[in-house]
């Protein structure tokens, strides 16, 4: 089970999903996208130097991003 969690969004938006997506691919550098998966919900799975990240798109939780770490050093303005 992953350690961080970050809701984005209450609602199943997928312009949302792939704007979050797009955000990660921008920021953390080395990222690796993994197939896209699409079922009863939207499943965007990445690897970052051993760890998982996934972005979610779905009817009960909304978008959201588990991590096995934490993302806001990638998102902190220096």
């Amino acid at each position: 089970m992953a350690k961080y969690e970050y809701y984005i969004c209450s609602a199943e938006d997928e312009s949302i999903f792939y704007k979050q997506c797009a955000a990660l691919e921008k920021h953390i550098p080395n990222l690796q996208k993994e197939p896209l998966v699409m079922a009863d919900l939207l499943w965007q799975p990445y690897k970052l130097d051993g760890n998982e990240i996934n972005v979610f798109c779905d009817f009960y939780d909304g978008v959201h991003v588990q991590s096995d770490i934490p993302l806001e050093p990638y998102f902190e303005k220096n």
